[in-house]
């Protein structure tokens, strides 16, 4: 039997509630919502947060100082919210070398631009 429940969080509709079919294979997508261009800003910006805040860590005291409770604190979230956007500290610090790494490729690639 079905249970569905709509409700409104955040301006967005949501449908929640049980099929029975939890867990199911071919239920994957079964009660998921359309993602607006808010709630993926929404997303982007916290996960952006996030990795900032590690980043900040990581400059303060080393890899060693990317913690999740202390890097949730400066990101202003949860904990779980942290482990929601990357699942492991390994993965945190993966994502953040590889942010790292970007940033400092593009920089190189706009000095050897700008070189005669």
């Amino acid at each position: 039997m079905s249970t569905l429940i709509a409700q409104d969080i955040e301006g967005v509709r949501v449908l929640a509630g049980s099929t029975g079919l939890e867990g199911a294979p071919g239920t994957e997508d079964a009660m998921v919502y359309r993602r607006t261009h808010q709630v993926v800003k929404r997303l982007a910006a916290r996960r952006s947060a996030i990795l900032a805040a590690a980043r900040d860590a990581a400059a303060e005291g080393g890899m060693a100082a990317v913690q999740i409770a202390p890097v949730a604190v400066r990101a202003n979230v949860a904990a779980g919210t942290v482990y929601r956007y990357f699942p492991s500290k390994a993965e945190l610090i993966s994502e953040l070398i590889a942010e790292v790494s970007r940033d400092e490729l593009a920089a190189i690639r706009r000095a050897a631009d700008a070189a005669p």
